[in-house]
């Protein structure tokens, strides 16, 4: 009996190195799309969100300038 290349059974190991392999690329995918929103919500260089206290007398420091 000739084996039909077409119905290939992949070994359990093939698929999960599969499996593990698109999860990766998933992952990946989803990081990279949220990566730009993440930067956008940072504060500008130089500029300090929210107010900041002495974490010795929790008194607000004086702002620069």
């Amino acid at each position: 009996m000739r084996t039909n290349p077409a119905r290939f059974s992949a070994s359990t190991e093939d698929r999960t190195i599969m499996t593990l392999t698109a999860r990766a690329l998933a992952t990946a995918s989803v990081l990279a799309l949220l990566a730009p929103a993440a930067v956008h919500a940072q504060a500008p260089a130089g500029q300090i969100q929210g107010r900041v206290t002495s974490a010795e007398t929790g008194a607000p420091l004086a702002a620069p300038g």
